[in-house]
């Protein structure tokens, strides 16, 4: 439901398709990752309108350094295209530089992926509600 939503919505996804060259399916594949990582945290949301529809979506997650010490090399994933596989590579050898260039006395992280509002919602207060919704939990929880 909430990655038919964020698919739906192509202001969201028309970047990640042009900056990557990718097409729909892929891009389907590489939110459909970026959920199941969120709905492991424990600290991402969605909020539903009075319809019942999905009014706005908060992806955020943790990352630790002990995580990314564990996978000392990047695992290609055959199943995917070549431009997403290069895409995911990158992503992979930024987030090993970012622990690199991290004081090595922080061992994880706040990572809020994206905030994504149905069109209705944009110009609203809902992306700040997003944001800071439940933030002493994320606090406590470094």
């Amino acid at each position: 439901m909430t990655s038919l939503f964020i698919l739906d919505d192509l202001e969201a996804i028309e970047p990640l398709i042009e900056s990557l060259s990718i097409g729909k399916e892929d891009c389907s594949a590489f939110f459909r990752s970026l959920l199941n990582e969120a709905v492991r945290s424990k600290v991402s949301y969605f909020v539903k309108g009075n319809d019942g529809k999905i009014a706005g979506v908060r992806l955020s997650t943790f990352l630790t350094r002990s995580e990314t010490d564990r996978e000392t090399e990047y695992t290609p994933t055959p199943e995917l295209s070549p431009n997403l596989e290069r895409a995911q590579c990158l992503l992979w050898h930024l987030n090993r530089q970012f622990w690199q260039n991290m004081s090595p006395d922080i061992e994880k992280v706040y990572y809020l992926m994206a905030v994504i509002l149905a069109p209705q919602f944009r110009y609203t207060d809902l992306a700040d509600k997003l944001v800071h919704h439940n933030m002493d939990e994320v606090i406590y929880s470094l």
